[in-house]
């Protein structure tokens, strides 16, 4: 992922859930990351306790994978809660 990329973000396991966002930062490892939605995603106000409300890119989400042998591995963690989320690149058109 790229800074500028379409991502779609949801609850681990929850595919149906999937919100549109854009990556606003993302660290070097693709371990951190922070995705903007401008609008609440349905699913914050249930699973997502600590959202950043951002003036330009309104509410954000910032998150981190685990690594394994330095490679990230399994879903994105959540800071402010915790909870588990996939975060999947869009397909280019």
């Amino acid at each position: 992922m790229i800074v500028g990329q379409s991502v779609r973000v949801y609850p681990h396991g929850i595919p149906e859930q999937a919100v549109t966002g854009t990556v606003l930062l993302i660290s070097g490892n693709q371990r951190s990351i922070a995705v903007a939605f401008g609008d609440l995603p349905p699913f914050a106000f249930e699973r997502m306790p600590v959202v950043g409300l951002h003036p330009q890119h309104g509410a954000m989400m910032v998150a981190m994978r685990e690594a394994i042998d330095g490679k990230p591995w399994g879903p994105w963690i959540e800071l402010g809660g915790g909870g588990h989320y996939e975060i999947e690149a869009e397909a280019e058109v």
